[in-house]
């Protein structure tokens, strides 16, 4: 409660029989109890002061219609983003909502917004309509999963964008290249300034690829440096050192490999040869060579 409190004091004004109880019980009639309860308003504290009429109820049944009455997914993409709630769905989410199915979206790929990124239709109709044809325009397809990623980055407002492509130019990208990355792997958009320049960093001072290397495998910055790039490179290093290595391999192939599939091929494969190649992977035992300092 004081959570709740401390992000909108005017509840402690607000009638709790006639404002606050009635949102507790509908929570409560479809299956949102308990500590789940507390979790999600403590979660969502502007959802107290919603019209329950007007907004909420509104906005669980537009969920609910537009994942079939699945009672489980229209509870978690709720619990994923109640800014749906908050709004008039009717002038707003319904619209958009009409027009991914107008474009072709298919059922499965609504279900998946709604599920995970329901904030993308909490835009106005205008925007979200001009932002959808300018992708199209680019050569979205509306039908897969890199529609959604693509469509969540080119709904920030205009100075986030032009922050993100700034960064990027920081980094020696050219626009060109920054467009042609958007479109291999749009979630290269959604990272972080400083997961960008960190990784851009490491990928390029440390493992000399070029800029444009970099830009034209965007994947690469979608990996953890601490969990992924830095240990497969620490391994690879050693071997290399070690000249077990039986060819010359491409590092861009090995960072794609599954966990499973890393340690199979890479280190189990060399234990017996180097028993410490466990160790650097797990970074118990770290060349001095990077002295990189990475974010998590």
């Amino acid at each position: 409660m004081a959570k709740i409190v401390k992000n909108d004091p005017r509840i402690l004004l607000y009638d709790s029989e006639k404002i606050i109880l009635p949102k507790f019980k509908f929570f409560s009639s479809i299956g949102i109890t308990g500590p789940t309860l507390a979790q999600f308003i403590s979660s969502n504290p502007p959802l107290l002061s919603t019209s329950l009429r007007n907004r909420i109820i509104p906005g669980y049944e537009f969920l609910m219609n537009a994942l079939l009455f699945d009672d489980d997914m229209g509870i978690k993409a709720m619990s994923n983003q109640s800014r749906i709630l908050r709004q008039d769905v009717e002038k707003i989410s319904a619209p958009n909502l009409l027009f991914l199915r107008q474009i072709g979206t298919p059922q499965s790929l609504i279900q998946q917004i709604l599920m995970h990124h329901p904030s993308v239709l909490c835009h106005k109709a205008d925007k979200f309509h001009d932002k959808i044809k300018e992708l199209i325009d680019m050569g979205f397809c509306p039908t897969g999963l890199k529609f959604i990623y693509a469509l969540q980055a080119i709904l920030l407002n205009e100075s986030n964008w032009q922050r993100k492509i700034e960064v990027y130019g920081r980094c020696g990208w050219s626009k060109d290249q920054i467009l042609k990355a958007f479109k291999k792997d749009p979630r290269c958009m959604h990272f972080s300034e400083k997961k960008v320049i960190d990784t851009v960093h490491f990928l390029v001072n440390v493992m000399d690829l070029k800029p444009s290397a970099v830009a034209a495998n965007p994947y690469l910055l979608s990996y953890s440096l601490k969990k992924r790039t830095i240990p497969r490179r620490l391994v690879f290093k050693t071997l290399m050192l070690k000249g077990v290595l039986e060819k010359k391999i491409n590092f861009h192939s090995v960072l794609l490999l599954t966990d499973k599939c890393f340690l199979k091929m890479y280190i189990d494969k060399h234990l017996e040869d180097i028993p410490y190649l466990l160790d650097v992977f797990d970074g118990r035992k770290c060349p001095e060579e990077l002295g990189f300092q990475y974010e998590q």
